[in-house]
């Protein structure tokens, strides 16, 4: 993912995130206001995700998750941290 973002590609990357929320939340009216927040959670997650493994991911999965989820006003119990893959580089 990383290289790819390296490479210009970071754009379809978050172009295939939206699309694939888009799919998992359902459609949305177009007037909708709340539309937006299905891609600025898309867009911060995107960014994290960017963020946190340029740096080494060095801050847990754990971690991360709480934080990005806190962030938003999620609730941690929903995001079912138990079942969070490793990321190898």
């Amino acid at each position: 993912m990383l290289d790819l973002y390296r490479f210009g590609y970071g754009s379809i990357l978050l172009e295939k995130l939206n699309r694939f929320h888009e799919e998992i939340a359902g459609t949305m009216p177009n007037h909708s206001i709340e539309k937006y927040q299905l891609y600025m959670y898309m867009g911060a997650l995107f960014n994290t995700a960017i963020t946190w493994i340029q740096n080494g991911t060095k801050e847990s999965e754990e971690d991360i998750t709480k934080f990005f989820c806190t962030m938003c006003g999620i609730s941690c119990e929903d995001a079912e941290l138990d079942k969070i893959e490793r990321y190898e580089e």
